[in-house]
């Protein structure tokens, strides 16, 4: 296919019901084995404050607006309503029900997104699974 038919792609991010599930499933895992191991009642109470902030951050990390590949090839992250312009890196994984993406952003850090297929509309992520086929993921 050629890039003067490829045209831009532009979806909107929403919480995955996956992850959440996911993320919930390990964090019950952790509060069990915590309430299981024959420590301290103050050590776990750190290890559960230790664990509950862990999944705050996993869940803001993961929290992005939108995508949107250029016909460039380049890509368009929006996160906390900052725009960032990014090149995806190869080590990328795209399959039919979730896609983790390596991005290096334009300031030269490192960006690991995790994208389930509820992650938006299913179209949107099927032209989005098309296209990464189409175009490939270039070291």
């Amino acid at each position: 296919m050629s890039r003067q038919y490829a045209s831009q792609l532009l979806f909107d991010v929403i919480i995955s019901k996956v992850y959440q599930r996911i993320l919930v499933l390990c964090v019950l895992l952790s509060l069990v084995s915590i309430y299981i191991l024959q420590i301290d009642l103050m050590f776990k109470c750190l290890l559960f404050m230790a664990l509950i902030y862990i999944s705050y951050i996993s869940i803001k990390i993961n929290t992005i607006s939108e995508l949107q590949w250029q016909k460039d090839g380049s890509w368009l992250v929006t996160q906390n309503n900052q725009t960032s312009k990014a090149k995806l890196k190869s080590g990328s994984v795209v399959t039919t029900h979730f896609a983790t993406l390596n991005f290096l952003l334009e300031n030269n850090r490192n960006k690991t997104i995790v994208l389930f297929a509820d992650n938006t509309d299913p179209e949107k992520f099927r032209q989005f699974r098309v296209r990464m086929k189409v175009e490939g993921i270039k070291a």
